[in-house]
């Protein structure tokens, strides 16, 4: 089996849900010497500092209020739309990373495209935006090899294409406008 297809095979055989957190560490004062601070936004009531870093496609984005980073991303614009590899924010910030999806990437792109493997945390970010948001926005399932949209109607339909099999690695969640 040469490298290429192993490679593969390891990929469709990881479990769909990884469990590995991520780990804020990176100072404000960091961010604000060595990247650009391309706005300032304001989201439930806190004005922020937004800083990006990135190649023209690929982004990371952190928004600082005072000398706390609030909330990290990291995404790839695709198409019309974007695909983000990671949010987080600062813990005691219940709901920033949903507004901030809500409010700066859906006023910025058509739809937003999840990954498709995630952390448990992840997949709960994603029940909780349908659920927060699922009469402002359209919500689906897209099945990758089969070039499909499923809407969602349930948190039970999410739950059942995001298990831990190999062949539920072909789903993302779609967030796009009416």
């Amino acid at each position: 089996m040469t490298f290429d297809k192993l490679y593969s095979q390891l990929l469709l055989e990881m479990p769909q849900q990884i469990d590995t957190p991520l780990k804020m560490d990176t100072p404000a004062e960091f961010i604000r010497s060595s990247w650009k601070q391309i706005e300032n936004i304001q989201l439930d009531n806190v004005e922020y500092e937004m800083f990006q870093i990135g190649n023209g496609k690929d982004f990371d984005v952190a928004l600082i209020s005072g000398d706390t980073v609030a909330l990290e991303a990291s995404y790839e614009i695709f198409g019309r739309g974007v695909k983000p590899s990671y949010v987080q924010q600062q813990p005691h910030l219940k709901g920033l990373a949903r507004l901030f999806y809500v409010e700066y990437y859906m006023n910025k792109f058509d739809f937003i495209l999840s990954d498709t493997t995630m952390t448990k945390s992840g997949f709960l970010f994603w029940t909780r935006l349908f659920e927060q948001y699922k009469t402002q926005f359209i919500f689906s399932v897209y099945h990758k090899k089969k070039d499909k949209l499923i809407k969602i109607k349930n948190v039970q339909q999410m739950e059942e294409v995001f298990g831990r099999a190999k062949k539920f690695h072909y789903y993302q969640f779609v967030m796009q406008k009416y």
